[in-house]
């Protein structure tokens, strides 16, 4: 796909697309014979007629009409629009939010445990519906708070070296994490 802007400058394949959809008249009505304003699309996917004033890259106009355009996929809506947060179980008309005890992320089963945390948690309520979980009534002394200071210190784990009852114990202790996979993958 050939594509050229007004002063004659290549433009990327976001910024083509945007043209592409630009460049259509938006009520479908255009006397005959009249020339097409602003960006032509032509039938074997050349894109002319940009204006030069227009950003040829995903933060311009084009990329815009782009962004606006991926709301007719279903396929790659969510990577524009993002999902509603409450499709997902979150109650986010709370006056006190605190996310990070009931909810790990979109592909976790479970919250975030306390040593995962990078922040202490203090003057936290308890929740009379989830007493079971261990953030609903502990705060996390400063000391077990390491995963941020020894995050970039620590050697990968060669699992490879590791006899089988670690790995089966890694397997089944750490459900849901990348060592249950890596173990798995080892055994």
């Amino acid at each position: 796909m050939q594509m050229t802007a007004a002063n004659d400058m290549p433009v990327s394949s976001a910024a083509a697309a945007a043209a592409a959809a630009a460049s259509s008249d938006p009520f479908g009505v255009r006397p005959a014979g009249e020339p097409a304003r602003g960006i032509i699309t032509h039938p074997d996917g050349e894109v002319s007629n940009i204006p030069p004033t227009m950003l040829a890259d995903q933060f311009g106009m084009a990329g815009l009409v782009t962004y606006l355009r991926t709301v007719d996929n279903p396929s790659i809506v969510s990577l524009a629009l993002g999902y509603d947060l409450t499709t997902l179980g979150l109650n986010l008309n709370l006056s006190e939010r605190h996310l990070y005890t009931s909810f790990g992320g979109p592909w976790a089963d479970n919250p975030i445990r306390p040593h995962e945390l990078d922040v202490k948690l203090t003057n936290y309520k308890v929740n009379p519906e989830n007493v079971s979980s261990p953030r609903s009534y502990c705060t996390v002394p400063d000391d077990y708070l390491t995963n941020a200071q020894i995050r970039e210190k620590l050697p990968p784990v060669k699992l490879n070296k590791l006899s089988e009852d670690v790995l089966f114990y890694l397997f089944y202790n750490c459900p849901g994490e990348v060592y249950q996979l890596a173990a798995a993958c080892e055994l």
